[in-house]
């Protein structure tokens, strides 16, 4: 598995919001031949379409995890 790096996210909700899109992206400069930044490019790179369950989980398990709680760094699936 490939780890990328993102530096921007969007997310939307069905109508029913029961179902979350997330796409991550990244800001990737374009450089000049002198090394200036020409342009900022857009770049998705990844997208990823949820419950409403498991984005809740997501979200949980992120908080904690940033929150300083061990125990959200356990794999733990959700189904």
């Amino acid at each position: 598995m490939m780890n990328t790096y993102v530096n921007r996210f969007s997310f939307a909700l069905n109508d029913r919001k029961d179902e979350v899109t997330i796409v991550f992206a990244q800001d990737a400069p374009q450089f000049a031949s002198n090394g200036a930044i020409e342009k900022v490019d857009y770049e998705p790179v990844a997208n990823l379409v949820m419950s409403q369950h498991m984005a809740s989980e997501l979200a949980k398990k992120l908080l904690e995890a940033l929150n300083g709680d061990d125990t959200a760094l356990i794999e733990t699936p959700v189904q």
